[in-house]
């Protein structure tokens, strides 16, 4: 059990990582291409908002 829980934290911690690490660089990337299209960055902010909550 300890392994399975341990291999478990192990997947979620990498899995964050990841996460973090995108959602970076789409910041940099809507800062650098998205600025002039205030409605669309608004709405991919939306859609990555709801992402989030599920």
């Amino acid at each position: 059990m300890n392994r399975e829980i341990i291999d478990f934290i192990k997947v979620l911690g990498i899995a964050t990582i990841f996460m973090l690490l995108f959602s970076f660089i789409f910041g940099v990337l809507n800062k650098m291409i998205l600025n002039p299209f205030r409605p669309i960055q608004k709405s991919i902010g939306l859609k990555g908002l709801r992402i989030n909550s599920i």
